[in-house]
């Protein structure tokens, strides 16, 4: 199955800078801090997330990845709220007050996961799963665990030589449901038929008999000479 970035798909660390951020990377990491800080409160969450994620870029800071996780825990984005929190908390160097904080966050984000299990698809480890659009994640595991947020959902898989399984569906914050794929065999297009094929070589034999007697029939009524009578 093919790799994704989204429902599904392993989470991807957000990044902090690659050694000590320079003073100026600071400033403007603080000033983008304030922008993320005030765009929450008058709940433009998409510039907050925007502002929080190149402030924690250029800092490293563990107060903005904290802003982050809990800005996109305002807008039910929970799995990525969830790996945000889990990213801060493995970091050994932030203080004891801010992993205080972010714990129960992180407990109640992980529990408004959805989940939903596929079965079916042991004979089918070339199938391309997609949940919304968007490729899912192959672990391995059967059935395969697909992780997303809460509300309307509309999964398809594919496989060669079978037509598309889908499926739609609403999940609530914590849902867990197992949805069984079972992939028929595609049917054979109307021009691929073989019977069609073998039904117009008939046709066309037949067709060149009715000709050759027409033609032949013709050659007899046609004179054989320039001469002619006319009736």
């Amino acid at each position: 199955m093919s790799l994704c970035g989204a429902s599904g798909a392993a989470a991807q660390p957000w990044v902090g800078p690659s050694g000590e951020p320079s003073e100026e990377a600071v400033t403007e990491a603080r000033a983008l801090y304030a922008r993320g800080s005030e765009a929450a409160e008058e709940q433009r969450w998409s510039d907050a997330i925007d502002h929080f994620e190149r402030s924690y870029s250029l800092s490293g800071a563990a107060v903005a990845l904290y802003s982050l996780g809990y800005t996109l825990r305002a807008v039910g984005r929970f799995r990525d709220a969830r790996d945000a929190f889990d990213q801060l908390l493995e970091d050994p160097s932030v203080d004891d007050d801010l992993r205080a904080q972010a714990t129960p966050l992180r407990e109640e984000v992980a529990d408004k996961v959805a989940v939903l299990s596929l079965g079916g698809l042991e004979l089918h480890d070339d199938a391309r799963v997609q949940l919304d659009a968007v490729e899912v994640e192959d672990t391995g595991q059967r059935p395969l665990p697909v992780e997303t947020d809460p509300g309307e959902h509309a999964l398809r898989v594919d496989a060669p030589g079978f037509a598309p399984f889908e499926w739609r569906g609403s999940l609530g914050g914590g849902d867990r449901l197992t949805v069984r794929v079972e992939l028929e065999a595609a049917s054979t297009p109307w021009y691929q038929s073989p019977w069609l094929w073998v039904g117009a070589g008939t046709a066309l034999v037949i067709a060149g008999i009715i000709t050759a007697v027409i033609v032949q029939g013709n050659a007899q009524l046609d004179p054989r000479t320039e001469y002619h009578l006319e009736l």
